[in-house]
């Protein structure tokens, strides 16, 4: 009670000095390295933990995970919103439980910046999500342990109390959005991204990524992802160098938009015939254009599927356009 997530945070520890032969030699492993560095906070905190406000404000969610995708569904007075995105590479390989805590994990992390010192109501259809919490951690799964104390730590610097609830996943509302498979959510290839960074990033690179989900938001030079705008909530921020890969509908007013700003940009655009309204316009702008692919190309394009994205045949002729004549 005196410090709550203690436990969570001495489960290496405990393990190693449980297994330590008798001569009291305890083995270093990156794990406790990590749980002593944790505590290390202690010889120089000077702060405190507040009270909670008993505000009225109150955050009720359904979370859930598929194997492929998670989900969210906020449950307000003004109806129920939905959203959610695909796992990474690196999740894909995540146990079931440790997907259902990170969809838990990434709900809270999205939330508007007003919901703290406040209570929280979730809804899980996971009764190892909730014994996982209330146990401060998994005995049998270390991945697990570290998407509860990143749960934890999220409760912490926002001062929630979080309060589970368990119902079947045939009632669970985040079941839909949790299996989201969508076509629109294609993107380019690695190797094609490359290119075009090389062809068209300059000295430091595109600093933007204008349309994108989490899942497959653009790597720039420095190894990080770009900052990014995302059909649904999740932390992004702005650049001067945007790089931007519409859906079909949307690149007439993409382009009007963006060249209203007079800043250069690089955008990737289909050949389609006929030829839409805005090929003509955008061509009046592009100082260079690069060929990515044609109708059959592999390599081209990464569409989603249950087993992360992958490659498919391109559809259509595809050009990279570098946008700077105004």
């Amino acid at each position: 009670m005196v410090v709550p997530g203690a436990k969570l945070f001495i489960r290496a520890m405990s393990s190693a000095i449980a297994s330590a032969p008798a001569n009291g030699q305890v083995t270093l492993s990156r794990e406790v390295r990590e749980e002593i560095s944790h505590w290390r906070f202690l010889e120089s905190w000077p702060g405190f933990l507040p009270w909670r406000d008993e505000k009225h404000l109150r955050l009720s969610l359904s979370v859930d995970a598929s194997g492929h995708s998670r989900g969210c569904v906020v449950h307000s007075s003004a109806g129920n919103r939905s959203f959610g995105d695909y796992w990474t590479e690196e999740q894909l390989a995540l146990n079931t439980s440790t997907k259902e805590m990170l969809a838990l994990v990434n709900a809270l992390k999205v939330a508007p910046p007003e919901v703290e010192d406040c209570r929280v109501e979730v809804i899980v259809d996971s009764q190892v999500v909730i014994d996982t919490v209330a146990g401060q951690g998994s005995k049998s799964s270390p991945q697990l342990t570290t998407a509860t104390k990143d749960l934890y730590l999220i409760l912490v610097e926002r001062n929630l109390h979080l309060k589970l609830l368990h119902v079947s996943s045939e009632h669970n509302r985040a079941d839909g959005p949790s299996c989201h498979l969508s076509p629109l959510d294609y993107t380019l290839s690695s190797e094609l991204w490359r290119l075009v960074e090389d062809e068209f990033g300059g000295a430091s690179g595109h600093t933007f990524d204008l349309m994108a989900l989490g899942s497959n938001a653009r790597v720039g030079r420095n190894g990080e992802t770009l900052p990014h705008f995302t059909a649904f909530p999740s932390p992004c921020s702005s650049g001067v160098n945007p790089y931007v890969f519409p859906p079909l509908n949307l690149i007439g007013p993409v382009v009007r938009f963006l060249c209203g700003f007079r800043v250069p940009f690089t955008i990737v655009v289909p050949v389609v015939h006929p030829v839409p309204f805005w090929w003509p316009w955008l061509m009046g702008f592009v100082s260079a254009r690069l060929l990515l692919g044609s109708p059959g190309d592999l390599g081209v394009l990464k569409f989603p599927s249950k087993s992360g994205f992958r490659l498919v045949p391109s559809p259509v002729s595809l050009w990279a356009c570098r946008v700077s004549r105004f």
